[in-house]
């Protein structure tokens, strides 16, 4: 099995490859819940989660009485993000791996400017990457975070995509976070993302822009991902404390 991560996502992930490698055919029945409980020493919360992941991604059918089948070899790229809270917002990052491939330095063009709350031309932090799902490695979205160049984040995020994610993910900490504002918008497929995503420029596409305020209310940075139209699911649950303060 494989050793790192939660023990659903381990256990996810071995059944993911074993099915790619043909253990299950299409159209067989996997091993019952019982059945990964015991081969894998599990409890069957983590089993019934591990055979979650596998449906969400496409790979299998359960229907109540008929077991559950392979329906794929392979992931479909796709992800469903369920939020109700800011920790349920970083459990994505959990769940999924960000990967920088680049870091640059550029002046805020107006769109830039308004997402930082900067000037324009300001001096700009620009990091880029993917980010994939962690047990199948499907490859989500392309994302852009932007952080405005202060001496300080000039010298925490440096010149190097690794260090820059290690400082990132240290700035986006649960205890050092107010707030996150997030905002959606249906737009064509980027040339500049089509090729990393595998699509057509101008297919449908869905972006999603968040920014993260620390507790003094100071914006940390904005970060901008594009999805593949038919590939994300944001789920969201309002309680009587959200309502109440509409």
């Amino acid at each position: 099995m494989h050793a790192k991560g939660p023990r659903y996502q381990q256990v996810a992930a071995s059944l993911i490859d074993e099915i790619k490698q043909g253990r299950w055919p299409v159209g067989e029945l996997l091993p019952t819940e019982l059945d990964l409980c015991e081969r894998f020493g599990v409890s069957r919360h983590t089993a019934r989660e591990a055979l979650r992941r596998l449906r969400d991604a496409g790979m299998i059918e359960r229907r109540q009485g008929s077991g559950t089948r392979v329906a794929a070899l392979a992931p479909r790229i796709a992800y469903e993000q369920r939020v109700s809270s800011i920790e349920d917002l970083l459990q994505y990052g959990k769940a999924t791996k960000l990967e920088f491939s680049s870091i640059e330095r550029r002046a805020a063009d107006r769109t830039i400017a308004q997402w930082l709350d900067c000037s324009l031309g300001a001096a700009t932090i620009c990091m880029h990457g993917q980010r994939r799902d962690r047990a199948s490695r499907a490859l989500l979205c392309v994302t852009d975070v932007h952080v405005v160049a202060t001496p300080d984040a000039e010298q925490r995020y440096g010149t190097t995509p690794p260090l820059a994610l290690a400082t990132m993910l240290a700035d986006l900490n649960i205890s050092r976070l107010s707030r996150v504002e997030q905002s959606f918008a249906a737009i064509p497929m980027p040339k500049s993302a089509a090729g990393e995503l595998n699509t057509r420029a101008g297919a449908p596409a869905l972006a999603a822009l968040r920014r993260y305020f620390d507790r003094s209310g100071k914006l940390i940075l904005a970060a901008h991902s594009v999805h593949p139209g038919n590939t994300f699911t944001l789920s969201m649950s309002l309680g009587h404390d959200v309502i109440a303060r509409r």
